[in-house]
Order: structure tokens, then sequence, then C-alpha cells
């Protein structure tokens, strides 16, 4: 039977066929989820990261209990990239902060995405569009000003 994960203000729901069970595990409003194969990666407001399947849950470490996360996003390489309480995290088994000047120049960090080999990082904070390279360790990173990457959008808009 085909199953869709389903995430609430009230925590994190399974529904199989015509059936809706709930998971044990977030009991927090579910803003991200990211599935992976059998199993899916939760982000809550205010109650953390977690990794879900069917059977059950488990927080993922490195990231507090109490985080607020604002954005979920897989790449190619099987990272999960998380940004949370402010900050950007690389998760496999366990969550690491990403450490760079330019993330924490950026400030407050949310929504995020993956676009090949690149993640998008927004700083709704006014801190811009911060682009990195998730293919290599050092995470070569760049930012770009928003309202540039906008115009630049517009601009191949128009002449469509």
């Amino acid at each position: 039977a085909e199953r869709i994960w389903l995430g609430s203000g009230h925590g994190l729901r399974l529904l199989v066929g015509d059936e809706l069970r709930a998971i044990g595990g977030p009991e927090a409003s579910v803003v991200a989820l990211l599935p992976q194969g059998d199993e899916v990666v939760v982000g809550t407001w205010g109650d953390g990261l977690w990794r879900c399947s069917q059977v059950g849950c488990q927080r993922l470490a490195g990231i507090r209990s109490m985080a607020q996360v604002h954005g979920v996003a897989g790449d190619a390489a099987g990272n999960t990239w998380v940004t949370a309480d402010g900050a950007l995290f690389r998760c496999s088994s366990a969550c690491e902060a990403f450490e760079h000047a330019e993330v924490q120049a950026a400030g407050g960090l949310g929504p995020l995405s993956v676009d090949g080999e690149i993640l998008w990082v927004g700083s709704p904070g006014g801190g811009g569009l911060l682009r990195i390279a998730t293919d290599t360790d050092a995470g070569a990173l760049s930012k770009t000003s928003f309202s540039c990457l906008m115009n630049r959008f517009i601009s191949k808009s128009s002449r469509a």
C-alpha cells in the first residue's frame, strides 16, 4: 500500500492506504519533512530533528532537543542539511554545525533547497541568499544578494 507522511501542528502521522497511523515521536508542530527511502527526517518547531520509520522515531544527535527547525534538504551525497536556531547543520548519522564566516555573517537562516550539488540557504534577516557547493568537504561558499538573483531571474524570464 502507498505510504504518505503527514506533518501537522500535532506531530507526525503516516497514511497507509485508508489508515491514518500515529507515529511515536515528535509532538510539536512539524515544519519540514524529507523522505529518505522507508524513513523520513522530521523538522519541528521547538522539538528538534527526528528520523522516523513506520515503527517509531529517534532524535538526531547534534541539534538541541528544543530546536526550532526552519528547513531540511538532502543532497546527492546522502547528507541532510538543516537550518535550525539560526545555524546551518550537515547531518549523516549525527548533525554537526557547518562553520563558515559567511554563514555566521548572514544572521538568521531560514528556508533551504538543494539543486544538484548546490545548497541554497535563505536568510530572511537581510543576509541575502547563500550558495554552498556541497560536493567538497571545504564547502566552497559564495554569497550573492537576493536582489541580484531576482534581477537575473526577471531578465531571463522576460526574454522567453
